[in-house]
């Protein structure tokens, strides 16, 4: 933007129609007021031209910048995800802990960027640096997000998903012996499960149907 523009422009407005009013005041003659007038519209072409090329450059710089930014965000978030285990990714089915995390990391680049003590800094500075407060701030170690009772809590919630044989009436130690045809009308049908224990048992019982299950249950 050229400096003073808009002023500059309302003196030429002026200027303009100074020369209008002096040719009708018999002041100047017809070809003094065109010569005024086509000087003057050759520096308001000029400022325009001069206007525009600065808009250009500005949008330019802008758009770049914008791109830089873009490219930067998800060069940071690939590599926050794999050597830390942070997935700052929002999606369709992401977990919870991610949408907390994306929007805490977003909001303390916004901060930190609004500070003016960091005008000075570049854009892995502000992402590094939220990214370190954000981990603090969830106490997230090296590695990612960590369940709050360890490898203890996985195997709790793995064995809570796992079927339990006293769910059902009857366990094996009340089945008949093998061949003795203990099941009515379905002589054989559970022998398969005779030398099975354990969580074997268990998943072959869950896996029955339920009328099934009733019929284990009354063998």
């Amino acid at each position: 933007m050229p400096e003073n523009y808009a002023a500059r422009i309302a003196e030429l407005d002026g200027e303009f129609t100074t020369a209008t009013e002096e040719f009708r005041a018999n002041n100047i003659t017809l070809d003094e007021m065109l010569e005024r007038h086509a000087k003057i519209d050759r520096e308001r072409r000029d400022l325009d031209n001069q206007k525009l090329k600065a808009e250009i450059s500005t949008e330019y710089r802008q758009q770049t910048a914008a791109q830089l930014w873009q490219r930067d965000i998800s060069m940071f978030m690939a590599r926050a995800k794999r050597e830390d285990g942070i997935d700052y990714a929002i999606y369709d089915g992401c977990p919870a802990k991610n949408h907390a995390l994306s929007a805490a990391w977003d909001a303390e680049v916004k901060r930190l960027a609004n500070d003016p003590k960091n005008a000075d800094k570049d854009n892995q500075w502000f992402l590094e640096t939220a990214h370190s407060n954000v981990r603090e701030a969830f106490n997230v170690q090296p590695g990612g997000v960590k369940d709050a009772q360890g490898d203890k809590g996985k195997k709790n919630a793995a064995q809570q998903r796992r079927p339990k044989l006293n769910d059902v009436p009857r366990t094996l130690a009340h089945t008949p012996p093998a061949g003795t045809g203990g099941v009515t009308g379905k002589e054989g049908e559970f022998d398969h499960l005779d030398g099975l224990d354990g969580l074997a048992l268990e998943n072959a019982v869950a896996a029955m149907t339920p009328a099934q299950q009733e019929r284990y249950a009354r063998a």
